[in-house]
């Protein structure tokens, strides 16, 4: 996505939806390395220092100006 930093690991998660259980290797990503406006496709993992958010497979996640975490489900 615009603005996403390179992920500082991968860890592998399992993601369950209605149509399947997968395993799959995921970026994990800490929010203070990305700019204001930047985004990224899940799936995903976003690391802060008070909480972790899990950004799904048919989801992208932003960071707003404030430094929030606007997570939009595309599917």
């Amino acid at each position: 996505g615009q603005g996403a930093p390179a992920a500082h690991r991968r860890r592998e998660v399992v993601w369950v939806s209605p149509a399947e259980v997968v395993s799959r290797e995921t970026p994990v990503f800490g929010v203070q390395d990305t700019a204001v406006g930047g985004t990224g496709e899940g799936p995903a993992i976003v690391e802060e220092r008070e909480s972790t958010t899990v950004v799904g497979p048919d989801a992208t996640a932003r960071v707003a100006e404030d430094g929030s975490l606007i997570i939009e489900v595309t599917a």
